[in-house]
């Protein structure tokens, strides 16, 4: 018995969490698309629900892949520079900061109940908020400070053209 247990190779707990993301990746996947696009949810998602099906199939795809190598890795910042990434992309579209992150927030969830309900999974409930969830946080975070960064900008251009036109009129 002593042998057989020093075989067994003890795998960090992020890896362990990737593989349950890597194995459930193609039903993530799926069940984010259905959940975005679900007609109960078109007052929360309605710009998410305008794009093609291969566009959101394709964007599903890359934010779900980002998130899985950061967690693999362990490495934070290749996914908080994606998520800055896709809010100036969904900033320009006419999206706003609350639909990102609440599709981020519907992602954590679906990740984290196909891991849960993977026998594979016990014991790592605590470890996936720290791994999985935190890094979702943090990229809603990224995705709230460049919102907030584009407005600001925004704002200061409309001030500056009304200011080259002469507005507000002199009295």
């Amino acid at each position: 018995r002593n042998r057989a247990a020093m075989k067994q190779v003890r795998m960090r707990v992020n890896l362990r969490i990737h593989r349950l993301l890597e194995a459930h990746e193609q039903e993530i996947a799926e069940t984010y698309q259905a959940r975005l696009r679900a007609p109960e949810n078109a007052t929360l998602f309605p710009n998410y629900r305008r794009l093609s099906n291969e566009e959101s199939a394709w964007n599903h795809r890359m934010v779900l892949r980002n998130l899985m190598n950061a967690v693999r890795t362990r490495e934070r910042a290749v996914f908080m520079a994606y998520c800055r990434d896709i809010a100036e992309a969904r900033f320009a579209a006419g999206f706003s900061a609350e639909e990102v992150c609440a599709a981020l927030e519907v992602l954590n969830d679906i990740c984290t109940r196909a891991i849960l309900e993977d026998p594979e999974a016990e014991g790592l409930q605590d470890r996936i908020f720290e791994h999985l969830t935190m890094t979702m946080r943090i990229g809603e975070d990224q995705v709230q400070e460049v919102f907030e960064d584009l407005d600001t900008a925004r704002m200061h251009r409309v001030e500056d053209e009304e200011a080259a036109a002469g507005w507000p009129p002199e009295a």
